[in-house]
């Protein structure tokens, strides 16, 4: 569990590609533009945030998100939800 052990380093390195390889997708259209720049402004991440974001995330460490798991997420608040067609039983 996420909260308890610490992420597999395979997994922390497709997580860190993902993530930095969504960024400059996420500025393909004036929502995507529109939405990093309300992130930078309201928390003051500074004019240069968006040269900086790679190596912010590639710098994170297998225990820092243990960390912020352990800090942010309650495994007894959490609900599993799944989508999809409904099963049909063989008798139908």
């Amino acid at each position: 569990m996420l909260t308890s052990e610490k992420v597999a380093p395979d997994e922390l390195a497709n997580g860190k590609s993902y993530v930095t390889g969504a960024l400059p997708l996420s500025t393909e259209t004036n929502n995507g533009v529109a939405a990093i720049l309300n992130r930078i402004e309201s928390y003051d991440l500074g004019l240069d945030y968006l040269d900086r974001f790679p190596d912010i995330v590639n710098s994170l460490t297998d225990d820092e998100v243990l960390e912020a798991a352990r800090r942010h997420l309650d495994p007894d608040k959490m609900v599993v939800v799944t989508a999809g067609p409904p099963e049909v039983s063989p008798e139908r």
